[in-house]
């Protein structure tokens, strides 16, 4: 494995910056997948990146596919411990995510 110097490190801060507001900016759009595709990239730089990993999961919760979702916010929460993702995670579990989401289409 390729040691990364502080440089290297120091060079890749702004483009995982730019990329997790593209990201945004994309699922802003409503262009889940590109936004999905430019974390998912940004992951494969940064692994542990659970801002990433968030970005993923709201992407994924927009496009109801809640078993993808599931995967990426929980990864999150592991890093963050974030007790909002905890409860999202918990109502996708128990379905009432997905309840809610059918009750507000009908209205």
């Amino acid at each position: 494995m390729q040691k990364i110097s502080i440089g290297d490190i120091t060079k890749l801060i702004p483009i995982l910056k730019l990329a997790k507001e593209k990201a945004i900016e994309f699922s802003d759009n409503g262009d889940f997948l590109s936004a999905i595709k430019l974390a998912k990239s940004g992951l494969k730089l940064s692994p542990r990146d659970d801002e990433f990993m968030m970005i993923i999961g709201v992407a994924y919760l927009d496009l109801e596919n809640y078993a993808d979702a599931l995967i990426y916010l929980k990864r999150a929460v592991l890093k963050t411990n974030d007790s909002e993702i905890k409860a999202v995670i918990r109502e996708i579990e128990s379905g009432e995510y997905q309840k809610n989401i059918e009750n507000n289409k009908d209205n």
